[in-house]
Protein backbone atom coordinates (compact mmCIF):
# COMPACT_ATOMS: atom_id res chain seq x y z
CA UNK A 1 0.00 0.00 0.00
CA UNK A 2 1.64 3.29 -0.85
CA UNK A 3 2.32 5.81 1.75
CA UNK A 4 -0.13 8.57 1.48
CA UNK A 5 0.98 12.48 0.88
CA UNK A 6 0.24 13.62 4.37
CA UNK A 7 2.82 10.59 5.98
CA UNK A 8 5.22 11.23 3.15
CA UNK A 9 5.45 15.09 3.62
CA UNK A 10 5.94 14.59 7.48
CA UNK A 11 8.67 12.03 7.38
CA UNK A 12 10.37 13.27 4.72
CA UNK A 13 10.74 17.14 6.51
CA UNK A 14 12.51 15.21 9.09
CA UNK A 15 15.41 14.14 7.53
CA UNK A 16 15.90 17.17 5.05
CA UNK A 17 17.45 19.46 7.21
CA UNK A 18 20.52 16.88 7.42
CA UNK A 19 22.61 15.76 4.64
CA UNK A 20 25.55 14.14 5.97
CA UNK A 21 26.98 10.84 5.15
CA UNK A 22 27.98 8.19 8.04
CA UNK A 23 31.46 7.55 7.98
CA UNK A 24 32.63 4.74 6.19
CA UNK A 25 33.65 1.28 8.83
CA UNK A 26 37.18 0.26 8.17
CA UNK A 27 35.93 -3.56 7.49
CA UNK A 28 32.34 -4.41 5.65
CA UNK A 29 31.85 -7.35 3.97
CA UNK A 30 35.14 -7.44 2.36
CA UNK A 31 33.99 -9.77 -0.60
CA UNK A 32 31.55 -7.50 -1.98
CA UNK A 33 33.37 -3.95 -1.68
CA UNK A 34 36.26 -5.77 -2.99
CA UNK A 35 34.84 -6.92 -5.84
CA UNK A 36 33.01 -3.44 -6.24
CA UNK A 37 36.09 -1.24 -5.78
CA UNK A 38 38.56 -3.76 -8.40
CA UNK A 39 36.15 -1.61 -10.70
CA UNK A 40 35.79 1.82 -9.20
CA UNK A 41 38.17 3.67 -7.12
CA UNK A 42 36.60 4.51 -3.92
CA UNK A 43 37.40 8.31 -3.98
CA UNK A 44 40.55 10.70 -3.94
CA UNK A 45 42.15 12.64 -0.97
CA UNK A 46 40.49 15.55 -2.59
CA UNK A 47 36.85 14.67 -2.37
CA UNK A 48 34.50 16.53 0.29
CA UNK A 49 34.65 15.44 3.60
CA UNK A 50 31.17 13.62 4.32
CA UNK A 51 31.12 15.01 7.68
CA UNK A 52 31.73 18.55 6.85
CA UNK A 53 28.92 20.73 4.97
CA UNK A 54 28.90 21.58 1.55
CA UNK A 55 27.59 25.43 0.82
CA UNK A 56 23.89 25.06 -0.91
CA UNK A 57 24.28 28.15 -2.45
CA UNK A 58 27.76 27.56 -4.19
CA UNK A 59 26.09 24.57 -5.56
CA UNK A 60 22.68 26.14 -6.59
CA UNK A 61 25.08 28.82 -8.38
CA UNK A 62 27.50 26.26 -10.15
CA UNK A 63 24.55 24.53 -11.33
CA UNK A 64 22.79 27.58 -12.37
CA UNK A 65 25.95 28.97 -14.50
CA UNK A 66 25.91 25.58 -16.42
CA UNK A 67 22.34 25.15 -17.15
CA UNK A 68 22.50 29.48 -18.69
CA UNK A 69 25.37 28.24 -20.71
CA UNK A 70 23.72 25.35 -22.27
CA UNK A 71 20.54 26.98 -22.93
CA UNK A 72 22.06 30.32 -24.14
CA UNK A 73 24.13 27.35 -26.86
CA UNK A 74 21.14 25.80 -28.25
CA UNK A 75 20.82 27.24 -31.86
CA UNK A 76 16.95 26.99 -33.02
CA UNK A 77 16.52 23.80 -34.78
CA UNK A 78 17.52 22.46 -31.06
CA UNK A 79 14.35 23.24 -29.52
CA UNK A 80 11.80 20.96 -30.67
CA UNK A 81 14.15 17.98 -30.59
CA UNK A 82 12.34 15.49 -28.23
CA UNK A 83 13.60 14.30 -25.44
CA UNK A 84 15.47 10.92 -25.31
CA UNK A 85 13.41 9.60 -22.46
CA UNK A 86 10.67 12.00 -21.79
CA UNK A 87 7.59 12.78 -23.58
CA UNK A 88 8.54 16.82 -24.03
CA UNK A 89 10.62 18.49 -26.27
CA UNK A 90 13.60 20.67 -25.35
CA UNK A 91 11.39 24.04 -25.50
CA UNK A 92 8.67 22.09 -23.48
CA UNK A 93 11.42 21.13 -20.70
CA UNK A 94 12.59 24.81 -20.37
CA UNK A 95 9.06 25.71 -20.32
CA UNK A 96 8.28 22.96 -17.01
CA UNK A 97 11.79 24.35 -15.78
CA UNK A 98 10.62 28.07 -15.87
CA UNK A 99 7.74 26.76 -13.59
CA UNK A 100 9.75 25.24 -11.35
CA UNK A 101 11.75 28.58 -11.23
CA UNK A 102 8.52 30.59 -10.11
CA UNK A 103 7.73 27.93 -7.49
CA UNK A 104 11.55 28.89 -6.52
CA UNK A 105 11.14 32.51 -6.20
CA UNK A 106 8.11 31.60 -3.91
CA UNK A 107 10.69 29.43 -1.58
CA UNK A 108 13.40 32.13 -1.68
CA UNK A 109 10.71 35.49 -0.87
CA UNK A 110 11.36 36.50 -4.73
CA UNK A 111 7.71 36.33 -4.84
CA UNK A 112 4.56 35.28 -3.51
CA UNK A 113 4.89 31.55 -2.28
CA UNK A 114 2.98 29.21 -4.05
CA UNK A 115 0.82 27.49 -1.17
CA UNK A 116 -1.04 23.68 -1.57
CA UNK A 117 1.18 21.95 -4.29
CA UNK A 118 2.49 18.58 -2.94
CA UNK A 119 4.90 16.98 -4.58
CA UNK A 120 2.23 14.74 -6.97
CA UNK A 121 1.13 17.73 -8.26
CA UNK A 122 4.55 19.48 -9.35
CA UNK A 123 4.46 18.80 -12.96
CA UNK A 124 1.18 19.75 -12.98
CA UNK A 125 2.04 22.43 -11.72
CA UNK A 126 4.27 23.93 -14.63
CA UNK A 127 2.07 23.06 -17.26
CA UNK A 128 0.90 26.59 -17.87
CA UNK A 129 4.57 27.29 -18.40
CA UNK A 130 5.15 24.23 -20.74
CA UNK A 131 2.02 25.41 -22.87
CA UNK A 132 3.33 29.14 -22.63
CA UNK A 133 6.57 28.52 -24.02
CA UNK A 134 5.53 24.95 -26.72
CA UNK A 135 5.31 27.53 -29.86
CA UNK A 136 6.89 30.49 -28.30
CA UNK A 137 10.15 31.82 -29.78
CA UNK A 138 13.10 29.96 -29.11
CA UNK A 139 14.74 33.32 -27.90
CA UNK A 140 12.00 34.18 -25.60
CA UNK A 141 12.27 31.21 -23.96
CA UNK A 142 15.98 31.14 -24.21
CA UNK A 143 15.62 34.88 -22.09
CA UNK A 144 13.03 34.27 -19.97
CA UNK A 145 15.33 30.86 -18.45
CA UNK A 146 18.21 33.33 -18.11
CA UNK A 147 16.48 35.75 -16.78
CA UNK A 148 15.09 33.30 -13.78
CA UNK A 149 17.21 31.89 -12.38
CA UNK A 150 20.14 34.28 -12.58
CA UNK A 151 17.49 36.04 -10.04
CA UNK A 152 17.21 32.97 -8.44
CA UNK A 153 21.32 32.85 -8.12
CA UNK A 154 20.90 36.14 -6.88
CA UNK A 155 18.76 35.95 -4.29
CA UNK A 156 20.22 32.51 -2.83
CA UNK A 157 23.64 34.33 -2.85
CA UNK A 158 22.17 36.88 -0.63
CA UNK A 159 21.00 34.47 2.15
CA UNK A 160 22.68 34.47 5.37
CA UNK A 161 23.22 31.51 7.28
CA UNK A 162 19.50 32.67 9.28
CA UNK A 163 18.46 32.28 5.53
CA UNK A 164 19.32 29.24 4.68
CA UNK A 165 18.24 27.84 7.86
CA UNK A 166 14.64 29.68 7.85
CA UNK A 167 12.09 26.69 6.67
CA UNK A 168 10.18 27.10 3.78
CA UNK A 169 7.56 25.49 1.93
CA UNK A 170 8.90 23.39 -0.59
CA UNK A 171 5.92 21.19 -2.41
CA UNK A 172 4.25 20.30 0.91
CA UNK A 173 7.55 19.99 2.46
CA UNK A 174 8.94 22.41 5.37
CA UNK A 175 12.27 22.24 5.25
CA UNK A 176 15.55 24.90 5.54
CA UNK A 177 15.82 27.07 2.49
CA UNK A 178 19.27 25.95 2.03
CA UNK A 179 17.86 22.39 1.30
CA UNK A 180 15.28 23.51 -1.07
CA UNK A 181 18.46 25.07 -2.99
CA UNK A 182 19.87 21.48 -3.29
CA UNK A 183 16.38 20.22 -4.15
CA UNK A 184 16.34 22.30 -6.84
CA UNK A 185 20.06 22.11 -8.14
CA UNK A 186 19.07 17.83 -8.17
CA UNK A 187 16.07 18.46 -10.52
CA UNK A 188 17.84 21.35 -12.30
CA UNK A 189 20.86 19.28 -13.16
CA UNK A 190 18.84 16.20 -14.37
CA UNK A 191 16.54 18.14 -16.50
CA UNK A 192 19.31 20.23 -18.39
CA UNK A 193 20.97 17.24 -18.65
CA UNK A 194 17.85 15.93 -20.27
CA UNK A 195 18.22 18.49 -22.64
CA UNK A 196 22.06 18.01 -22.97
CA UNK A 197 21.62 14.60 -24.74
CA UNK A 198 18.53 15.40 -26.48
CA UNK A 199 20.60 17.67 -29.00
CA UNK A 200 23.32 15.68 -28.82
CA UNK A 201 25.60 17.55 -26.13
CA UNK A 202 28.21 15.52 -23.51
CA UNK A 203 26.23 15.31 -20.38
CA UNK A 204 26.60 18.21 -17.65
CA UNK A 205 29.21 17.04 -15.22
CA UNK A 206 29.44 17.49 -11.99
CA UNK A 207 31.93 19.35 -9.40
CA UNK A 208 32.72 16.94 -5.95
CA UNK A 209 30.73 19.17 -3.78
CA UNK A 210 27.98 18.86 -5.90
CA UNK A 211 27.58 15.33 -6.78
CA UNK A 212 28.41 15.00 -2.76
CA UNK A 213 25.64 16.93 -1.03
CA UNK A 214 23.21 15.66 -4.22
CA UNK A 215 24.14 11.97 -3.19
CA UNK A 216 23.25 13.13 0.22
CA UNK A 217 19.90 14.01 -0.56
CA UNK A 218 18.72 11.04 -2.64
CA UNK A 219 20.30 8.94 -0.09
CA UNK A 220 18.70 10.75 2.88
CA UNK A 221 15.08 10.47 1.47
CA UNK A 222 14.85 6.99 0.42
CA UNK A 223 13.10 5.75 3.46
CA UNK A 224 10.13 7.50 2.07
CA UNK A 225 10.40 7.86 -1.57
CA UNK A 226 9.94 4.08 -1.22
CA UNK A 227 6.56 4.31 0.69
CA UNK A 228 5.74 7.20 -1.63
CA UNK A 229 5.84 5.00 -4.76
CA UNK A 230 4.21 2.24 -3.27
CA UNK A 231 7.15 -0.77 -2.29
CA UNK A 232 7.70 0.56 1.71
CA UNK A 233 9.51 -2.96 2.65
CA UNK A 234 8.79 -2.34 6.52
CA UNK A 235 11.15 -2.80 9.35
CA UNK A 236 14.21 -3.61 6.84
CA UNK A 237 17.72 -1.51 6.48
CA UNK A 238 20.37 -1.22 4.12
CA UNK A 239 23.70 0.30 3.98
CA UNK A 240 24.33 2.37 0.57
CA UNK A 241 27.84 2.64 -0.47
CA UNK A 242 28.70 4.68 -2.92
CA UNK A 243 31.96 4.67 -4.29
CA UNK A 244 34.04 7.47 -6.57
CA UNK A 245 34.17 11.12 -6.05
CA UNK A 246 31.49 12.43 -3.86
CA UNK A 247 30.56 9.24 -2.41
CA UNK A 248 29.89 7.86 1.02
CA UNK A 249 28.40 5.90 3.32
CA UNK A 250 24.58 5.60 4.06
CA UNK A 251 22.29 2.98 6.60
CA UNK A 252 19.28 3.44 5.36
CA UNK A 253 16.60 2.17 7.62
CA UNK A 254 12.65 1.82 6.83
CA UNK A 255 11.69 1.32 10.65
CA UNK A 256 12.70 -0.84 13.90
CA UNK A 257 16.18 -0.51 15.58
CA UNK A 258 19.29 -0.25 13.50
CA UNK A 259 21.28 -3.46 13.20
CA UNK A 260 25.23 -3.31 14.18
CA UNK A 261 27.46 -2.25 11.39
CA UNK A 262 27.62 -5.53 8.61
CA UNK A 263 24.39 -6.83 9.49
CA UNK A 264 22.01 -4.49 7.65
CA UNK A 265 19.38 -6.56 5.54
CA UNK A 266 20.74 -5.76 2.24
CA UNK A 267 24.54 -4.04 1.35
CA UNK A 268 24.94 -2.41 -1.84
CA UNK A 269 27.76 -0.63 -3.59
CA UNK A 270 27.53 1.96 -6.66
CA UNK A 271 29.51 4.36 -8.20
CA UNK A 272 28.10 7.65 -6.79
CA UNK A 273 27.58 8.84 -10.84
CA UNK A 274 25.78 6.39 -10.92
CA UNK A 275 23.05 6.74 -8.43
CA UNK A 276 22.29 10.39 -9.35
CA UNK A 277 21.41 9.28 -12.91
CA UNK A 278 19.38 6.85 -11.90
CA UNK A 279 17.45 9.39 -9.39
CA UNK A 280 17.80 11.59 -12.28
CA UNK A 281 15.73 9.47 -14.33
CA UNK A 282 18.94 8.81 -16.67
CA UNK A 283 19.46 5.22 -16.16
CA UNK A 284 17.30 2.68 -14.84
CA UNK A 285 18.56 0.40 -11.27
CA UNK A 286 18.95 -2.95 -14.52
CA UNK A 287 21.81 -0.90 -16.37
CA UNK A 288 24.08 -0.29 -13.78
CA UNK A 289 26.87 -1.81 -12.36
CA UNK A 290 25.99 -2.90 -8.53
CA UNK A 291 27.39 -5.02 -6.16
CA UNK A 292 24.67 -6.40 -3.66
CA UNK A 293 24.10 -8.51 -0.65
CA UNK A 294 21.01 -9.50 1.19
CA UNK A 295 18.37 -8.59 0.29
CA UNK A 296 18.09 -7.80 -3.59
CA UNK A 297 14.57 -6.75 -3.81
CA UNK A 298 14.54 -4.31 -1.71
CA UNK A 299 17.85 -3.18 -2.73
CA UNK A 300 16.29 -2.62 -6.52
CA UNK A 301 13.37 -1.12 -4.94
CA UNK A 302 15.26 1.05 -2.98
CA UNK A 303 17.47 2.52 -5.22
CA UNK A 304 14.39 2.48 -8.35
CA UNK A 305 12.14 4.53 -6.00
CA UNK A 306 14.96 7.83 -5.46
CA UNK A 307 13.63 8.80 -8.96
CA UNK A 308 11.13 10.34 -7.20
CA UNK A 309 13.50 13.01 -6.85
CA UNK A 310 13.34 14.20 -10.27
CA UNK A 311 9.67 14.14 -11.15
Amino acid sequence: MAMNDDDFDEQLATVLGSLEAEPRPPSLRRRVLDAALSRRSAGAAADPDPAIPVDPVDVFRLGVAASVDEIERLDDAMWTMPLLLREWNVQEMVGHLLGAGRYMAGALGLENPVEGVPLAEHVLFTQQWIDTHRHAPPHDTKAAFVGSFTSLADAASRLTNAGLATATQYYGFAIPRGTALVAASFELWAHVDDIRRAVGHEPLPLSPEELSIMCRLAAGVLPFTLGYVGTPHPDRTARLVLTGTGGGTFVVSTGGELPPAGDEDALIVADALDFCRIAGRHLDVDEVALEVEGDEEFARDLLASARVLAA
